[in-house]
């Protein structure tokens, strides 16, 4: 599934690519702004944040790592 959203009227579009189970996000999950990656992360069936989270600068670095069980932040990197 895909959605494409105009944010803030900034004209930066936003695309968010996952699946749907009972209207619930579930597995892994991307969120790109000006197509490039900004957000990669795992929902579990519960639409919690499971497993690694990574969050990227504009440029492509990455702004910051996580990992997350059932949606309780077990560990940060950045």
């Amino acid at each position: 599934i895909r959605d494409l959203v105009r944010s803030r009227g900034l004209g930066d579009v936003y695309k968010r690519q996952g699946a749907y189970l009972d209207g619930k996000k579930v597995g892994l999950w991307h969120e790109y702004e000006n197509n490039k990656i900004k957000i990669r992360v795992a929902f579990d069936e519960e639409e919690k944040f499971s497993g690694l989270y990574k969050e990227y600068y504009q440029d492509g670095s990455l702004k910051e790592e996580c990992i997350y069980i059932k949606g309780n932040l077990i560990k940060k990197y950045k």
